[in-house]
């Protein structure tokens, strides 16, 4: 007979610390992977692009507008 503690909780023992143990050892590698990947330099397979290159032919601070219609 079980009293109504018990019927509340859920099993205990070796399998909980197995995945409790799983879960932690994958937070950590996820942690690591993340703090070692270069957000710069990503890795091709990820399918992210460099991004653009700024022009280096700005237009003057002294240019003339060109007119819209030009008549």
């Amino acid at each position: 007979m079980e009293t109504a503690n018990e019927a509340r909780q859920g099993p205990k023992g070796l399998p909980v610390l197995w995945v409790l143990g799983g879960g932690l050892v994958l937070a950590v590698v996820a942690f690591l992977y993340f703090m070692t990947t270069s957000v710069e330099n990503p890795p091709p397979d990820l399918g992210v692009t460099a991004p653009a290159i700024p022009s280096t032919e700005a237009v003057p601070n002294n240019a003339e507008p060109t007119p819209v219609n030009p008549k």
